[in-house]
């Protein structure tokens, strides 16, 4: 049996993998992202289910897919967006998406309760992913700026809950459109 540390950080290195193939692909060579950016004239900003989704499919393909489910009813009176089960630890991913303030202190603020609520009867680990869908004038900023990890302390109990929190970058443009909207805002 597994120690549930060693669970977690594959699936955080997944995550991380996940993480760095959508902020290199296309949608060129992945059309399936299209959802990653900025969309066309007229058309809605994506909801958080694509993420979910292409996030799901992701890690499905390569951890047992028997313990990887979707929209998992009946996690701390609720349904955990995704949930990886193994060796007796339950491991929760909220997925959400934000198109205001992707800020880590404002993430914390809207989301944080909700993610370390499902960790009531699991592990006391868990990953918010989040769908940057803020305007990005000036590119994407650095892999290393889309990870922080949170340790909570909730008042009513002794031990501390960790969260790493993960924006996906949505809303993008092509590098080359950067020198368009850069001579927009002179």
């Amino acid at each position: 049996m597994q120690k549930p540390q060693s669970i977690f950080n594959v699936i955080l290195l997944l995550t991380f993998r996940y993480l760095i193939s959508r902020m290199d692909l296309s949608k060129g060579n992945a059309p399936s992202l299209s959802f990653l950016f900025k969309p066309e004239n007229g058309m809605q900003l994506p909801t958080e289910d694509k993420l979910q989704q292409d996030f799901f499919n992701f890690i499905y393909g390569i951890i047992n897919s028997g313990i990887t489910k979707i929209e998992q009813c009946d996690i701390a009176s609720g349904r955990a967006d995704i949930t990886v089960t193994t060796d007796g630890y339950r491991f929760v991913i909220e997925v959400k998406r934000e198109s205001s303030d992707a800020s880590f202190d404002n993430l914390k603020k809207l989301f944080i309760n909700q993610t370390t609520e499902y960790q009531n009867t699991g592990i006391r680990l868990g990953i918010l992913l989040v769908l940057d869908l803020t305007e990005k004038k000036n590119g994407i900023a650095h892999v290393t700026e889309q990870v922080q990890a949170v340790v909570v302390q909730r008042p009513n109990e002794s031990s501390k809950r960790g969260i790493v929190i993960v924006r996906i970058p949505g809303n993008k443009v092509r590098p080359s459109d950067l020198t368009v909207l850069s001579k927009k805002s002179e």
